[in-house]
């Protein structure tokens, strides 16, 4: 029983120990997936999609940060002082609170986003393209 266990847990560390070798080997090996260490003032995107659904060219969905803070305008506009630390992106917003019937989805959209960065947002990079992930939702958004 004693050997079983020994070796069960052998094998646990070996998995931990891989997935930790594979998280850093990612980070190494994918420069262009890295960000600025805390801060992405001066930057502005567009909303490209939100869970895998493209947005229309027309529609004008902006996120920009400056001094600090985020803005992004959906239906509403919602702004607050971010926090980018360890590749996760995390904000308490304000926002206005009017009521959108068009596009469909926008206000469930909008309180993902909310949502997202309460709990914090996962940040990748590749090239002009910057994705949050978190919370069950997926952004992604094109550098302007």
């Amino acid at each position: 029983m004693r050997i079983t266990m020994k070796i069960g847990l052998i094998a646990c560390l070996l998995v931990l120990l891989s997935v930790g070798v594979l998280v850093y080997m990612r980070t190494v090996f994918h420069p262009e997936k890295t960000l600025p260490t805390t801060s992405l003032d001066g930057r502005m995107y567009r909303l490209a999609s939100f869970n895998n659904t493209s947005i229309p060219l027309g529609e004008q969905y902006f996120l920009s940060f400056l001094d600090g803070r985020l803005h992004i305008r959906l239906c509403n506009t919602m702004s607050g002082e971010y926090t980018l630390a360890e590749g996760q992106l995390s904000s308490l917003l304000v926002s206005t609170k009017m009521w959108c019937s068009s596009p469909a989805g926008i206000m469930e959209m909008e309180q993902a986003w909310g949502s997202m960065l309460a709990l914090g947002a996962v940040v990748t990079h590749a090239s002009a393209e910057m994705t949050l992930e978190g919370a069950g939702n997926i952004f992604v958004f094109v550098r302007q």
